[in-house]
């Protein structure tokens, strides 16, 4: 699993989450990815955005998946984007069962991570096996992601590398914490619809296929 991460609420984790996966599952990566499902799980419980942006309903989802119904008859593939699908987010007391159960997925799992440093926003990151920190190149979003940064390495989930998104200056970091900035974006009204945006997304997909995330096997209802 990849957890999708960023101190500061608002600064794209959302959208990266969904435009990486489209990434993974066109097969324009440079590597091998073109026959893998990546599967978007939106674990923020608060102010879930996914199924907003996917246009879809929120229900059913994790809250669904944790009460033991099959993961494939609950998650929804998205007609705007062939190969991803999309569990939405449901309660707190949930999202640990759900993750649990989301390990059986037959391809790439991306977790849409609650911005902050509390419980909720932890939560997924001890169920990744890797993290992306997603930040603008704004000071205090800056150090949002410098934090997120450390209690991921605390927990164990090294990072992947940093996203810098909405960029407004030519000298956006080359690395934070010790990290590498994969990639480094504008600030667009219709990131899903940017080439520039969907290059960068390209090129962190691309190093994510890289460190190859774990697949099993779980069939899709459609």
């Amino acid at each position: 699993m990849l957890a999708i991460a960023g101190g500061k609420g608002g600064c794209g984790k959302t959208t990266t989450a969904l435009g990486i996966a489209r990434s993974l599952a066109s097969g324009r990566t440079g590597a091998r990815t073109d026959d893998w499902n990546p599967l978007v799980v939106d674990t923020d419980c608060d102010m879930p955005d996914a199924h907003h942006v996917a246009g879809l309903s929120r229900e059913p989802g994790l809250d669904t998946v944790a009460e033991g119904a099959r993961l494939g008859a609950v998650v929804r593939p998205l007609d705007s984007m062939q190969g991803v699908a999309l569990l939405t987010a449901g309660s707190r007391e949930n999202v640990g069962t759900a993750l649990e159960r989301v390990t059986s997925w037959d391809g790439p799992v991306i977790l849409d991570c609650p911005p902050g440093s509390n419980p909720d926003a932890v939560r997924p990151l001890r169920y990744a096996d890797r993290a992306l920190l997603v930040t603008t190149d704004e000071p205090a979003c800056l150090d949002d992601a410098i934090r997120t940064i450390r209690t991921a390495r605390r927990l164990g989930t090294p990072p992947v590398g940093v996203l810098v998104v909405r960029r407004t200056a030519e000298g956006a970091p080359t690395a934070l914490a010790g990290c590498r900035v994969l990639a480094s974006v504008p600030f667009v009204r219709d990131p899903l619809g940017d080439a520039e945006v969907e290059r960068g997304w390209q090129r962190v997909a691309s190093e994510i296929a890289a460190h190859t995330v774990g697949r099993d096997s779980v069939e899709i209802s459609t």
